[in-house]
């Protein structure tokens, strides 16, 4: 296993719910490294859920936004 293979499974042992994977490739992790740890089964993936939100506003009907 690799220094950042250890980096990644240090950081996930430390949050309790884990971490997206866009949290771990702004920490710097390749999606290699991350890809490593899924074949070795270190790490399992689960679907993200992105809030309804997620930054966009519907306009309501006669609001020109």
């Amino acid at each position: 296993m690799t220094e950042d293979g250890r980096r990644v499974l240090e950081l996930l042992a430390a949050t309790p719910n884990g971490a997206s994977e866009a949290l771990l490739l702004a920490r710097g992790f390749s999606r290699g490294v991350i890809f490593e740890l899924l074949q070795a089964e270190y790490v399992t993936k689960r679907p993200e859920r992105t809030p309804a939100s997620c930054g966009f506003r519907r306009s309501r009907p006669g609001n020109p936004r």
